[in-house]
């Protein structure tokens, strides 16, 4: 390595001063001063496994916890009834059926 150097690519002047900008001041702070913060809430991580599911949005997320009350319903529930919730139409209902019932391990074939 001839220079110790590293390339910030910027589409204009500003764009490259407010890059600068954010280095110097997090240039000396911890990792975890800069790292997203985890809520430990409940409501929080059942959003966030459901938003996992490619097609659910918060909206979606949120739709289905209002209209079931918790996960486990969530899972229990048909592609039918899910489909019945704003927002969710056949297609969409399918899909997170499908992934609420997919199996974690796949099992070895024999």
């Amino acid at each position: 390595m001839l220079a110790d150097l590293t390339i910030i690519p910027a589409n204009s002047a500003e764009e490259a001063g407010r890059i600068l900008e954010n280095y110097k001041i997090y240039e000396n702070k911890p990792p975890d001063f800069i790292q997203e913060k985890q809520d430990p809430s409940v409501l929080q991580q059942v959003m966030d496994s459901l938003t996992s599911i490619r097609v659910v949005n918060k909206t979606d997320a949120m739709t289905l916890l209002h209209n079931f009350g918790s996960l486990a319903e969530i899972v229990k529930a048909t592609p039918e009834k899910l489909a019945l919730c704003p927002g969710f139409g056949p297609n969409k209902a399918q899909k997170v059926f499908d992934a609420l019932h997919e199996t974690f391990k796949r099992l070895p074939s024999t």
